[in-house]
């Protein structure tokens, strides 16, 4: 090759290495353009994108901050309402019911009086004195009316609860409950029979019970035990405690006084006379706890029932009244536990004598028996148990 060719193609190649090189940096500024535009693109398609989020999130938080305002708003008037309406409950609570509670406090003592003078008189062998043939008229009303005007109380109680909520104040609660235990306890006569458990046929039943018999009036007069009606029925009850009720027009309605139902009983033309001598009389002449025991049952179950009444008042003092005041169960179940070894080892409610006493250890059996059906009988009322046994719910005596 001759030298003028070669510089020929050096010139031509260099036109070409120039020329390539133009192309490139052509391309390199548009690929860099390009580049640029849609990274510019990209930004603002993003932040477009990042602004529309925010927006929805702020619309979203806006949102959510009113709906919280509103169940705030909500929840405070739903607080404060419920407020208001304890307030008002507990006022009229307070004002229509505490002073009932507090006449069923001195009623239960002087009962629980009745109940012990029972006891003593029979342990002294002057029941028959009081309670025979030629009975005292006296002690026999005091009887009739100590022991029912607790129940006569319970239904000017009941009267309010249309107009009043118990459930405001729980140590009020707890009260009616057993309020209502004690007014039924007159009913219980044939669970009673039965250790305090629902009643059974008269063959099953631990103390032979029968006073619906046909030939009671005859059968009682060998069999006291088995055909003398020992309680009252509800009917009967319901009509007893309205009597002890003043329920003249103009008077707020309230229990009669003793010396007014001395004198109702004593008149021959008084419809609370009447019924007494039929009905309550015939429960209380001639009684004897040994031929009886389905009548001392019940005495021991008003007792013990008197007792913790007395008891939960007295806790509910030392406690002090609160919005959170509760009895809870176990509570219960200590309180009606601690009432039944006080009757188990107190004197003062045993019907018999230790010393001089042939029947001694069937006494014995019969008082530990009442005590054992009476602390069944509660716990069954109230859902607990509180002895052990087989829990068997018991509704309203139908004797």
């Amino acid at each position: 090759m001759s030298l003028s060719t070669l510089q020929l193609l050096l010139g031509t190649g260099g036109i070409f290495a120039g020329i390539s090189s133009i192309a490139v940096g052509q391309i390199n500024a548009q690929a860099s353009k390009r580049l640029e535009a849609l990274k510019s693109d990209l930004t603002l398609k993003t932040t477009t994108a990042i602004d529309a989020e925010r927006n929805r999130a702020q619309l979203a938080l806006e949102g959510f901050k009113e709906e919280l305002e509103v169940q705030k708003a909500t929840a405070i008037g739903e607080i404060n309402a419920r407020r208001a309406y304890e307030f008002d409950a507990r006022k009229r609570l307070y004002e229509d019911i505490e002073p009932l509670f507090f006449r069923l406090s001195e009623a239960v003592e002087l009962a629980l009086k009745r109940v012990r003078s029972i006891a003593r008189a029979n342990r002294d062998g002057e029941l028959q004195t009081w309670l025979g043939q030629n009975y005292s008229t006296s002690y026999v009303t005091s009887v009739m009316y100590r022991m029912l005007i607790p129940g006569s109380i319970t239904q000017l109680i009941r009267r309010k609860l249309t107009t009043v909520d118990l459930t405001v104040d729980p140590s009020i609660e707890v009260q009616y409950r057993l309020a209502k235990i004690l007014y039924y306890s007159w009913t219980a006569d044939f669970d009673l029979a039965n250790g305090g458990s629902k009643y059974t046929d008269n063959d099953e039943r631990e103390i032979p019970y029968d006073p619906n018999n046909l030939e009671w009036k005859a059968n009682r007069v060998t069999n006291e035990s088995q055909f003398w009606r020992q309680g009252l029925p509800l009917g009967r009850l319901d009509m007893a405690c309205e009597f002890l009720i003043d329920d003249r027009d103009g008077v707020p309605p309230r229990t009669i006084s003793y010396g007014k139902f001395f004198a109702e009983y004593e008149s021959e033309t008084s419809e609370i006379g009447k019924f007494a001598h039929a009905y309550l009389t015939d429960i209380l002449q001639d009684f004897d706890p040994r031929k009886r025991p389905v009548f001392w049952r019940v005495l021991i179950l008003q007792a013990i029932i008197l007792s913790l009444i007395s008891l939960i008042r007295s806790k509910i003092y030392i406690r002090g009244r609160r919005d959170d005041f509760e009895i809870t169960d176990d509570e219960l179940r200590s309180y009606i536990k601690e009432i039944g070894d006080y009757f188990k080892s107190e004197d003062k409610f045993r019907f018999y004598k230790e010393v001089d006493n042939p029947t001694l250890v069937e006494d014995k059996k019969q008082q530990d028996r009442a005590i054992e059906a009476a602390l069944f009988y509660i716990g069954s009322q109230l859902q607990l148990n509180c002895t052990g046994s087989p829990m068997s719910t018991t509704g309203e005596s139908a004797s």
